[in-house]
């Protein structure tokens, strides 16, 4: 019997239509060390999603900037970076990396006054 596979991306933003999505969690780590520098304990102390997409954007539709809330689906986070790739033959493309850590509460970035 042949396997099945998954193609193509699962959701997608009202800015434009999602080309690629990677998605990565990890962790920070705690470490003890014994008296001659060998780590005897790690310890998981937080952990962070890190979800980044390229996309195609819509016309007459202006893309999230970095410090942002982003939200995909059932999942929100900031927006570390922001990035517009333009050229001379293709459709315009925005990627976008975001982030949160242990489900922490967000807060958009304000400029200051």
């Amino acid at each position: 019997m042949a396997e099945l596979v998954e193609y193509g991306v699962t959701s997608g933003g009202a800015w434009g239509f999602f080309a690629s999505a990677t998605h990565n969690d990890s962790v920070e780590k705690a470490e003890t060390t014994d008296e001659n520098g060998y780590t005897v304990e790690q310890k998981a102390i937080s952990q962070n999603q890190e979800k980044k997409f390229e996309a195609t954007i819509k016309v007459n539709q202006t893309p999230p900037a970095s410090g942002e809330i982003l939200t995909v689906g059932a999942w929100t986070g900031i927006i570390d970076s922001a990035d517009l790739t333009e050229t001379g033959n293709e459709a315009k493309k925005y990627s976008v990396t975001a982030s949160c850590k242990d489900g922490a509460n967000l807060v958009a970035y304000v400029a200051p006054a």
